[in-house]
């Protein structure tokens, strides 16, 4: 997020009259969000005038969208009710401050961030491109992270990613970028899919144990000398050859 008015724009419970925003959330689709003139068709001059307050220019909610669809997918984010839409960009936001801060200590240290906004500019910041190609091991275990930021992409030479004990039910497509990575440790996540950038690396484990496949996931029959780490409740290989077919159709 590029201002803290966008970090404000998801307490709308905090700051519209009682009844209003349940209102809003009812009739207002996030296409419509998209154009903040919109709005004027569903609430009154001084709601709207605090929408636009709150987020004066549409290229921040463009970019709030853009970072929700990331996460959950285009038709996802242009489907949900507006409220669970900002629940979503809020958790985000929480995220990227964790995943920041996490790699503060491990690449620079000192003050930690407060807000997303400060952590994606130190994260997309040219000048500390040379500090986050320095990490080779990230331990994001047990943090309650939902979302891993795009900006894990920065991280080229990242060797292991240890991300158990969260709450991520899909990945990123940018970890196909992690040239580097060896070891993928996602075991105890509520995780449904697996991005198919994934066969794009030269991965030496993933350990999947208690995720939520509904069925066995074609890419890791492009998964060549990976240690796949499973448990019982995981679903069915279908043979090494059936997957890597399966995983080709599918793409």
């Amino acid at each position: 997020m590029s201002s803290s008015s966008s970090v404000q724009s998801f307490s709308f419970t905090m700051v519209l009259p009682k009844g209003v925003f349940d209102n809003i959330a009812n009739h207002l689709s996030l296409k419509d969000l998209g154009s903040l003139s919109l709005t004027e068709k569903y609430c009154n001059g001084k709601v709207n005038e605090i929408l636009k307050e709150m987020v004066p220019d549409p290229t921040k909610v463009r970019a709030i969208y853009d970072r929700v669809a990331h996460a959950v997918g285009k038709e996802t984010a242009l489907q949900i009710p507006m409220i669970i839409f900002f629940q979503i960009a809020d958790q985000i936001d929480r995220d990227t401050v964790t995943f920041a801060n996490s790699l503060h200590s491990v690449a620079r240290g000192g003050k930690e961030f407060s807000s997303a906004s400060e952590a994606c500019a130190w994260l997309t910041n040219p000048a500390n491109q040379e500090q986050l190609q320095r990490v080779k091991v990230l331990d994001l275990s047990g943090k309650s992270i939902q979302y891993l930021p795009p900006e894990i992409s920065r991280l080229r030479c990242l060797k292991a990613l240890h991300i158990f004990d969260n709450k991520i039910r899909t990945l990123p497509p940018e970890l196909g970028q992690l040239s580097e990575l060896e070891f993928l440790h996602v075991q105890n996540n509520p995780l449904e899919a697996l991005p198919s950038a994934l066969s794009q690396l030269s991965l030496r484990k993933i350990d999947l144990r208690n995720t939520t496949f509904a069925q066995y996931p074609a890419i890791l029959g492009a998964l060549k000398d990976c240690e796949i780490v499973t448990d019982e409740s995981f679903p069915a290989a279908r043979g090494p050859l059936k997957a890597a077919v399966a995983y080709f159709f599918e793409k």
